[in-house]
This record gives C-alpha cells, structure tokens and sequence, in this order.
C-alpha cells in the first residue's frame, strides 16, 4: 500500500521531497506527519471502514494529506 511506501520513504528518506505544488514543497517526513495526525481526526469520527468521503480542497498539497489520510484509515475517496 501506499501508506507503506511512504512510511518507507520517510524513514530512510525524510528530507527528501515528496509533494511539490505552484507554491511549496512537502518532504516525505512532513508528509507523513500530516497524514497521521489527519488520519488521527478521522479515526475520532467513527466513520465504519468502507465510507465513502468527498473532498474538495483547493490546496492541491493539504488536499493529497487528506486523500492518503482517507485512505490510511480504510476509508474511499
């Protein structure tokens, strides 16, 4: 899975850059601190594994943290 991957990729390689926009860039290490830390919001909201989640954020950057959060915690997008 994705998560793996980027779990990988910001041990080893966490300064590395991993999401790049018009207007910043994200290292795998933050990447993967956001995602947790969304992830953990999404777990307080009980949603059963399976739901399905619409997103529209325009933040292209904040917008991949949700996408791997969802993902992350068994969730569809």
């Amino acid at each position: 899975m994705i998560q793996h991957y980027l779990a990988f990729r910001a041990q080893v390689s966490g300064q590395a850059t991993a999401v790049v926009t018009a207007d910043r860039q994200m290292s795998f290490a933050v990447l993967m601190e956001r995602v947790r830390a969304v992830s953990a919001h999404l777990r307080q909201l009980n949603l059963p594994a399976g739901s399905l989640v619409v997103t529209y954020i325009a933040d292209k950057a904040l917008d991949w943290v949700l996408t791997l959060a969802i993902h992350h915690e068994g969730l569809l997008s």
